[in-house]
């Protein structure tokens, strides 16, 4: 039986960020930084923006708050955005 492709209204999925890190960023600190924040690329560098996607459980919205404060102010990130 095959699963249907659409969420279901009201499922919550995890927070995702558009991200892009600073030039002089290397591969080993940006790999630090998402081991840090549990978090996976789901999606491609367009115009440098990475998207990411942080653990697998719902937060509230001061959840999220504290987070993208708490990525925006590592070094190697130039730009951190919480995608709706």
């Amino acid at each position: 039986m095959n699963e249907p492709i659409t969420r279901a209204l009201g499922e919550q999925t995890p927070p995702r960020a558009l991200v892009r890190f600073v030039p002089e960023a290397r591969i080993s600190d940006i790999t630090v930084l998402l081991d840090a924040y549990q978090a996976t690329i789901v999606g491609g560098a367009k115009g440098g923006m990475f998207e990411l996607q942080f653990g697998n459980k719902t937060m509230t919205k001061e959840e999220v708050a504290d987070l993208m404060g708490r990525l925006q102010r590592e070094k190697i990130v130039g730009l951190a955005v919480a995608t709706p």
